[in-house]
């Protein structure tokens, strides 16, 4: 999916505070949350960025998923499908 398509599943599913990620076989597409497109910070410094970014695969089966934070070393993103592949 395009940055564009994956930004718009995001707007129509008001999923704004969450960040949606496409994950493809070989990458991914965020679409990060308005706050953080607010900070005018470069988007690749986004953590959850950082965490696909040093993955060997994608950490879930090909899909549309949003993606919550957490507080966890060990488990640092909720991931929950929007739409399987």
């Amino acid at each position: 999916m395009t940055i564009d398509e994956v930004k718009d599943v995001q707007a129509r599913l008001g999923y704004n505070n969450w960040h949606v990620v496409w994950l493809g076989e070989s990458g991914f597409t965020i679409a990060h949350t308005d706050a953080e497109r607010a900070t005018g910070l470069p988007l690749w410094d986004c953590p959850l960025h950082g965490y696909l970014e040093g993955l060997d695969g994608p950490p879930r089966l090909p899909g549309l998923y949003s993606v919550a934070m957490t507080d966890s070393d060990h488990n640092p993103f909720i991931f929950e499908t929007i739409l399987d592949v």
